[in-house]
């Protein structure tokens, strides 16, 4: 799995916040719930059955494959999506 900076990750999830947003990276089945972490800006790529529920309020880009899956709740617009394999975007 590639970062959207051209990194791989060392582990099966990463959740980074910057003063901008944060980025997401899941893999392996990994489940997270962050809908207690507000952000305007989410950057999230999911791998591997991997899901993810977050709030979002501005802009929202997703890269998710294998079945992996995204929910979400906020007026954030999805400026960016690349499913594959089954997967999905939902808005809450």
């Amino acid at each position: 799995m590639r970062l959207h900076d051209g990194l791989y990750p060392l582990h099966k999830t990463h959740v980074v916040v910057r003063a901008g947003g944060v980025s997401l990276v899941a893999a392996d089945r990994s489940k997270l719930k962050l809908t207690g972490l507000e952000t305007s800006s989410l950057d999230a790529n999911l791998a591997g059955g991997s899901t993810a529920a977050v709030a979002v309020s501005r802009r929202l880009t997703v890269v998710a494959g294998g079945g992996s899956g995204l929910s979400f709740r906020g007026d954030a617009r999805v400026e960016s999506q690349a499913l594959s394999g089954g997967s999905w975007l939902r808005k809450e």
